[in-house]
């Protein structure tokens, strides 16, 4: 009854027009100034008490022992609330978990429960996660923005590699581009070897060397890169040796 009756003077109250609301003020501020000292501080004496009341309780301090207790108290409200697809997935993570082989870790179940999403339910999550970082202060958006390119780098090494190559390509204005797939073609083509002195991985790590250097206005394509490893591509620095003409010189 109470609620319906605030609806009602709620509606009330936005029906009135402004001169009605104005006179409703000034009978209000006329029937205030009538009143005596005594009862004027009375009535702010129980404004002040109602807004305390309405205020939420101060949160007493918790012992160790009582923190854990609650800790569980919550966890099972949480568990009460899940449905019956969350109670079953998370049943799969902890049989996962007591498995001594792992063979079903909680990783590879994420991985392929994000590959089943469909594409409108990926951006879905994109656009909710862009959301979250855009309300962290800039420091944690920073750091956060940063071990996600750490993760991709670590999960394509040659792409972003190459990224680093690109970039130099355009600030010297050079001609040309090249695929991260070209590149891993020409280090199959020498059996991921060194062209200068013949060493292979793992022994060495092998890197994307201009024969003419893009410093000497040499081009970015694949046909004028060969695979060096760091020391020779290092020893070579900005000359133009041809090594992979070379090769083809002797007949290797």
């Amino acid at each position: 009854m109470d609620v319906n009756r605030r609806e009602y003077e709620k509606r009330w109250y936005k029906a009135l027009s402004p001169e009605q609301m104005e006179a409703r003020r000034a009978n209000a501020r006329s029937w205030y100034e009538g009143l005596s000292p005594q009862k004027k501080k009375e009535m702010n004496s129980a404004k002040t008490e109602s807004k305390r009341n309405k205020r939420p309780p101060k949160r007493k301090k918790m012992s160790v022992e009582e923190l854990r207790i609650s800790h569980k108290e919550n966890e099972q409200k949480r568990r009460d609330k899940m449905t019956d697809e969350q109670k079953k997935s998370n049943a799969k993570i902890v049989a996962a978990r007591q498995t001594p082989e792992k063979k079903y870790s909680k990783k590879t179940y994420m991985k392929e429960w994000r590959q089943s999403l469909s594409s409108e339910k990926k951006k879905e999550r994109y656009a909710e996660e862009r959301k979250r970082i855009s309300r962290m202060s800039p420091e944690k958006r920073e750091s956060i923005i940063n071990s996600y390119h750490r993760k991709w780098k670590k999960l394509h090494p040659e792409t972003g590699r190459r990224g680093c190559n690109v970039r130099r390509v355009r600030q010297l204005n050079c001609e040309g581009s090249h695929t991260a797939k070209e590149w891993i073609d020409l280090k199959e083509k020498y059996e991921y070897r060194c062209v200068s002195c013949g060493r292979g991985e793992p022994e060495i790590k092998i890197t994307l060397d201009h024969i003419v250097p893009l410093s000497k206005s040499g081009t970015n394509w694949i046909r004028n890169i060969q695979p060096l490893c760091k020391s020779c591509n290092s020893r070579k620095k900005d000359k133009t040796i041809d090594y992979i003409g070379a090769l083809k010189d002797a007949g290797k």
